[in-house]
Parts: structure tokens; sequence; C-alpha cells
């Protein structure tokens, strides 16, 4: 029962992670929701490159993913990349938006995500009510 209940409480935290950087991505005119990726990327060890790879070409297999996959494989938009990547990437691009934006609530967030305060975040999800967009 506990498990059914974090793993909805995860599943919606992420959900509005997700939208909430899709979004600012999106709303600053000084992003490119291509190049963000790229750096992102550019930014990892060649191993842990690997990870996002790994994963986007497992979700490749599920055919919801294939054709979009296939698609931006080479040079992936932030949209499609956000819905590849497992949670854990999800968290370190947080950290990395906030990072590159010089935004302190979105690089807190990473904190928090990585600490599991998962109850603290669905309460008052500082990403959701992130209203700084540049």
């Amino acid at each position: 029962m506990l498990r059914e209940v974090l793993f909805v409480m995860t599943r919606h935290i992420e959900h509005s992670c997700k939208v909430d950087l899709k979004r600012n991505i999106s709303e600053r005119n000084d992003e490119d929701g291509y190049a963000i990726v790229a750096d992102y990327m550019a930014s990892l060890t060649p191993k842990k490159q690997e990870l996002p790879r790994s994963r986007a070409r497992e979700e490749r297999q599920k055919q919801v993913h294939k054709a979009v996959y296939e698609k931006y494989e080479k040079r992936m938009p932030s949209w499609v990349f956000l819905e590849l990547v497992p949670f854990g990437t999800l968290v370190d691009f947080i950290r990395f938006c906030g990072a590159r934006w010089d935004d302190k609530d979105f690089e807190q967030s990473h904190y928090d995500l990585k600490e599991g305060k998962v109850g603290e975040e669905l309460r008052s999800p500082r990403l959701v009510h992130h209203k700084h967009v540049r």
C-alpha cells in the first residue's frame, strides 16, 4: 500500500517538474530547447552521457516513443528529452538549468528532490510555483 502511494506521489512530482521545466525553457527569450539539451549532455562525463542515451534507447523500444526517438536521436529538443530520461537524470537536469539560469530556486529543488523530500515537494512544489521566467 505504501509503495503504491509513494509511486503515485513521485509520478505527480515528476510530472510537475517536467511541465515547469518545459514552460520555463519555452518562455525564456534567451533559451533554445535544442541547445540546452546539447549543452547539458556536453557537461556530463562520457560515462554519465551514456545513461540518458541508454534510457532513451530503451524507451525507443516502446511503440509510443519509437518514432519520436528516431526523429530526434541526433538533435533532441528539451520536450522530447524530458519525456525519455529517468527521474535521476531529470533531477540532475533541474540542477543544470538552475546553474545555467542562475536560479537558486531551481538549484534548491534539485537538492530537495535528490534528498528525497518527497512529501515537502508535493505539498509545496517549488518548481510549480516558480515565477521567475526571464
